[in-house]
């Protein structure tokens, strides 16, 4: 569920942003609004009105905006439409500012995830448009975790491993616990791990 808010006589509800518009280069068009903010971008920005107007439809979800929305708009109202729209989609900026500071830690393209959904849950390029942000971030993690257990739950029944069990009960997608740090790290199964194992004999 979104969150409403009020602009002139009528509110309108902050909805999750869906891939399609993530895509569409949503998230540049978010920090370009949050670094120069509304009177700058429509003063000083041939696109800026653009730049705005893609940021809403995103927001709204709607492929046409309503006039009296776009009348009505100040910048008390894009900041808060900015503020609600980065809890809803769990945008977290230091972590990405972070990431780039970060070359082992690149993440996937975009693409790439659109590739493993299809491949790996059958979910057709069109299908994944419409899912929000914040549920396609979920499945990638969720995919990652599934795949990784595929790989290593095959180690159940070999009398050299010691530790299988253990170790694919901990790494169970259903039983797996990822904290809030962890989901941001995706938390990898380490040669570490595989290490351990030890042998029965």
């Amino acid at each position: 569920m979104g969150q409403k808010i009020g602009i002139g006589n009528k509110e309108y509800e902050i909805k999750p942003v869906k891939m399609k518009y993530i895509k569409q280069n949503f998230y540049a068009d978010y920090l370009l609004i949050k670094k120069y903010g509304f009177l700058n971008l429509v003063s000083k920005f041939v696109d800026g009105e653009t730049i705005i107007i893609n940021f809403l439809k995103a927001v709204f979800d709607k492929e046409e905006l309503p006039k009296e929305l776009i009348d009505n708009l100040n910048s008390p109202i894009l900041k808060e439409i900015l503020e609600e729209t980065k809890k809803i989609n769990e945008i977290d900026d230091e972590q990405k500012k972070k990431r780039k500071k970060d070359s082992n830690d690149e993440g996937i393209t975009l693409r790439r995830g659109y590739s493993l959904l299809g491949v790996h849950c059958g979910f057709t390029e069109s299908e994944i448009d419409n899912f929000s942000y914040v549920f396609f971030k979920d499945c990638i993690v969720d995919l990652s975790l599934k795949v990784r257990y595929d790989g290593i739950k095959g180690l159940i029944g070999n009398s050299y491993a010691k530790d299988a069990v253990k170790i694919i009960q901990e790494y169970n997608p259903i039983e797996f616990k990822l904290s809030k740090s962890q989901k941001k790290q995706k938390h990898k199964l380490t040669l570490n791990d595989i290490k351990n194992i030890q042998p029965l004999i």
